[in-house]
């Protein structure tokens, strides 16, 4: 087991122990040695209590083990017999899904050929096309498609897609991301557009990019990448990176609603739940290269600033839809 998941194993298992009626001074002394020990302790601890006391999602979970004659339900956050009689493992798997219950994916029907699909800030959307292939939609993603005998297109205008591409030696699946094309020789992949910014993702099977297509010769630079590969473009530049699989899990933990990774600057986390929230986050750069281990959902600005805040001890100023992050 890797050492944020032990360390969350153990966070939900005070909180379960915490709630399940069985208390003891000794118990809140030593969660208060285990709290004080590791900033990683507090930081897991304060997400996934905040994440147990969401009423509305704890219902969800409360109504799928409920006994046959319920209790009346006396409190949103408080766990009822029926939980008391579940062993700790299972409630433990329970309260870590529950974290990433928001943000489920709207299914688009088949059968589809030429459309253009949209995603507003912060939501996901699955589209299955007519071939078979399913493609997922990440915040603010625009996209079109065009099927004919010949070929499969599909134009990227913005944001970022998850390709699960069906497999048709007499159709190509050809990707357009600005002066950027990815041809589709059979995988998983994701392609992120900012702007003129494209990086492609492979989970398995491998893609041909060609940069700057418009220019000629540009066949010549065409990269093939592969399992784990990772190919970003920035103008002239083009950068390869090999991923364990872990790591690309991490980089496509999107598609459940969550951001995870082992170590990343804090600017570069508030960079990246600002794609996803209207409430937008500033960081003072005094702080802005702290690193930290993160598994956040994308949506809850609040339980984000609020480990900050009391697990760092950082300063949180709130106006508006504006959120400032300093010492």
């Amino acid at each position: 087991m890797r050492e944020a998941e032990r360390i969350q194993s153990e966070a939900s298992t005070w909180i379960i122990r915490r709630d399940a009626g069985l208390w003891s001074s000794q118990d809140q002394q030593n969660l208060d040695i285990w709290l004080a020990s590791s900033v990683a302790h507090r930081v897991s601890y304060l997400r996934l209590d905040a994440a147990w006391k969401r009423a509305d999602q704890l219902e969800v979970l409360r109504e799928s083990v409920k006994p046959a004659k319920p209790a009346p339900f006396k409190s949103p956050w408080r766990l009822e017999r029926s939980w008391r009689n579940l062993p700790i493992g299972l409630l433990t798997l329970c309260l870590v899904a529950m974290i990433g219950y928001r943000g489920l994916m709207t299914m688009q029907p088949a059968g589809i050929l030429d459309a253009q699909f949209n995603t507003q800030v912060g939501d996901r959307q699955v589209v299955n096309l007519a071939d078979g292939s399913h493609l997922t939609l990440n915040t603010n993603t625009q996209l079109r498609t065009k099927f004919n005998n010949n070929q499969r297109r599909v134009w990227l205008d913005r944001g970022e897609v998850f390709f699960d591409v069906a497999h048709d030696a007499s159709r190509p699946f050809i990707i357009m991301a600005g002066d950027q094309r990815v041809r589709v020789l059979g995988t998983r992949f994701s392609v992120r557009r900012d702007k003129d910014d494209v990086i492609v993702s492979v989970s398995s099977g491998r893609v041909e990019v060609v940069p700057n297509v418009s220019k000629p010769d540009s066949d010549l630079n065409a990269e093939v990448v592969r399992d784990n590969d990772a190919l970003a473009i920035h103008g002239e530049e083009v950068i390869r990176s090999i991923k364990t699989p872990q790591q690309m899990k991490q980089a496509l933990a999107w598609q459940q609603g969550r951001l995870i990774a082992d170590n990343l600057p804090l600017g570069t986390i508030a960079a990246e739940l600002n794609r996803y929230n209207n409430k937008q986050i500033s960081i003072d750069p005094a702080v802005a290269n702290l690193q930290i281990a993160c598994n956040f959902e994308l949506r809850n600005v609040d339980a984000f600033t609020a480990v900050l805040r009391e697990g760092l001890g950082l300063k949180i100023t709130v106006k508006g839809n504006q959120v400032s992050i300093s010492k």
